[in-house]
């Protein structure tokens, strides 16, 4: 009896979260409140140099969301080179590794790490991948 009880607890449990986020889901099946980081609108695929070198920071839509940190890494002259942002800016060391990126190379934007302003609890966002052109 307590099995079924449980079962059905988390039945009603796993519905409820379900209707509630279907119900807060706008045009573009965003959740709403749910933070997208991104990088000029983009959350990965093929990139220009050009349009890599022209942007200088992530941003976070959605929910009242800072980007804390986020580690940068390519592999420029066979070598995998990472670098730590402690906040949504690239650092000049970045943007150096940026200018060197060949077409063909990967670049990440991984570990990305945001804190909810009112409450200041942190969370991870997906990391962006770009393959330059």
């Amino acid at each position: 009896m307590k099995k079924q009880l449980l079962l059905f607890f988390v039945f009603l449990t796993v519905g409820a979260n379900y209707t509630i986020a279907q119900d807060t889901k706008d045009n573009n099946n965003n959740v709403n409140g749910y933070p997208l980081v991104s990088f000029d609108g983009s959350i990965g695929g093929n990139i220009t140099k050009e349009e890599l070198t022209k942007i200088d920071s992530l941003t976070v839509d959605g929910g009242d969301f800072t980007i804390f940190s986020f580690t940068f890494s390519t592999s420029v002259l066979g070598k995998l080179t990472e670098c730590n942002s402690g906040s949504g800016k690239f650092s000049s060391e970045i943007k150096n590794l940026i200018a060197l990126v060949k077409p063909g190379s990967k670049v990440f934007f991984e570990n990305i790490m945001l804190i909810h302003n009112p409450t200041k609890s942190k969370m991870h966002a997906p990391a962006i991948i770009f393959t330059i052109e």
